[in-house]
């Protein structure tokens, strides 16, 4: 269930600056900590919880908050690089990346060319060119998780529609987001959104995922008779929670 309030808290823990990101959900009965793989700390709440509050749970798991940090910064450190030549994975493909700067291209000194360039992604073959104007890890990241926003909704898209119709059930919106700490949701109102990252893994995790969210149209819960109804679809289902739980600190992007 998405969350209608957030707020960035700044807290100090032992000396250590930290930044919280504080959610007020409606009708989330508990507390819910978690440091995600951005090393960014999470406290999701029941609405009527207050930021000093969301603080005091903060500083009373600090010895957990650290240790997940410390964990988080480790694997983040781990992470492919995005460079020249690097190969970027895409569902069942691998993708090599070919960055063009701008002043490669005879270009460095028209700004307004430039800021065009910075946003075009084209796939050629096995190639993800990408034509951009300044080079840092800020404007890479930015121009590919755009083209991998547009690539998700195509494909996510038709998944949906596919499997909503295999299983009655009819969504009301699909949203694709960049969610930090899950692959997908399904609201009360029958809204799905999906997480455009799902288009770096396999196309059967992603296939599984949408699958998921599409069985809570039919059961808002993770009852037996949820899990029966994904295993309709998805025998295998247990083994591919466990390959998604291990990619999900390994993408590039």
């Amino acid at each position: 269930m998405a969350s209608v309030l957030t707020k960035e808290l700044a807290l100090d823990i032992n000396g250590k600056p930290l930044m919280v990101q504080f959610h007020r959900v409606p009708r989330r009965r508990h507390v819910h900590l978690l440091v995600d793989d951005d090393a960014v700390v999470h406290v999701r709440s029941p609405y009527r919880f207050s930021a000093d509050e969301a603080c005091k749970v903060v500083c009373g798991h600090q010895t957990w908050v650290l240790g997940q940090l410390d964990a988080a910064l480790r694997r983040r450190a781990a992470r492919p690089v995005l460079e020249q030549g690097c190969w970027l994975p895409f569902l069942d493909h691998k993708l090599r990346l070919d960055i063009n700067p701008a002043e490669q291209l005879g270009l460095f000194d028209n700004t307004e060319t430039q800021q065009a360039l910075e946003q075009k992604v084209t796939r050629v073959g096995d190639a993800l060119r990408l034509q951009i104007g300044q080079v840092t890890e800020a404007t890479l990241r930015g121009a590919l998780e755009l083209w991998y926003r547009e690539q998700a909704r195509i494909h996510l898209d038709e998944r949906v529609h596919r499997f909503a119709r295999l299983l009655g059930v009819t969504p009301s919106r699909t949203t694709i987001r960049g969610q930090k700490t899950c692959w997908g949701s399904c609201s009360s109102r029958g809204n799905l959104s999906l997480n455009w990252r799902l288009m770096q893994v396999g196309a059967a995790l992603v296939d599984y995922v949408v699958i998921h969210e599409l069985c809570h149209l039919a059961h808002m819960n993770h009852s037996p008779a949820f899990w029966q109804r994904v295993a309709s679809l998805v025998p295998d289902y247990r083994a591919k929670r466990q390959q998604l739980k291990h990619l999900q600190s390994t993408l590039p992007l």
